[in-house]
């Protein structure tokens, strides 16, 4: 995918391949609090009773993959710090 834009990247190349990882701990970040959910919600269809801490790690897991995707996927390069001013 990359062979034909390669030569045009130059010492970039960092930077993209920093980019796609950043695109893809964000893009599991997303899908793992959906799967958190369903195991939260499975044992209370089926009638068992998990324990409090159960939930807590589950939730605790689900903030901090939100938090992984604000910072990888939404935030990322886009913060003030890294933008380019013109004038």
């Amino acid at each position: 995918m990359f062979s034909k834009i390669k030569p045009y990247m130059g010492s970039y190349i960092k930077y993209t391949y920093a980019a796609l990882g950043a695109m893809f701990a964000g893009l599991i970040a997303s899908v793992l609090p959906f799967f958190m959910v369903y195991r939260i919600i499975r044992p209370l269809i089926e009638g068992e009773k998990p324990s409090a801490s159960y939930f807590a790690i589950h939730i605790a897991i689900i903030f901090v993959c939100e938090l992984a995707y604000a910072i990888l996927y939404v935030w990322g390069w886009n913060s003030p710090t890294y933008q380019h001013t013109t004038r």
